[in-house]
């Protein structure tokens, strides 16, 4: 089995994608292990919804950290609590209203 970048579950592509920065920065001298690192890999692990789906996905993401601004609790990848919310949520679209949420309740 092939190990990816931090062995994180990502594509064959997205592991040469990121190989391929690294090696960038390093030829130009630069750090590597940075903030658009980061970016890049959190779009990976938790891409956003198609446009068509994005307002809808978004909308879900306010009204969770609102939820969870009341109750103090932070958000989590609770599949019952997706269902409870709306059914028709694909687990990816999911985590990124997570991840969302918890945006919203930093700001």
């Amino acid at each position: 089995m092939t190990r990816t970048f931090r062995n994180l579950p990502i594509t064959p592509e997205q592991d040469a994608e990121i190989r391929e920065y690294i090696a960038s920065c390093e030829a130009q001298g630069c750090a590597w292990d940075t903030l658009a690192l980061d970016y890049m890999i959190n779009d990976f692990l938790y891409p956003s919804p198609n446009d068509d789906r994005i307002d809808f996905c978004d909308g879900l993401a306010l009204e969770l950290a609102g939820r969870y601004h009341l109750t103090s609790e932070e958000p989590g990848t609770d599949t019952q609590e997706q269902n409870a919310m709306h059914g028709d949520v694909s687990e990816i679209e999911w985590k990124w209203i997570v991840r969302e949420a918890r945006k919203y309740l930093v700001k």
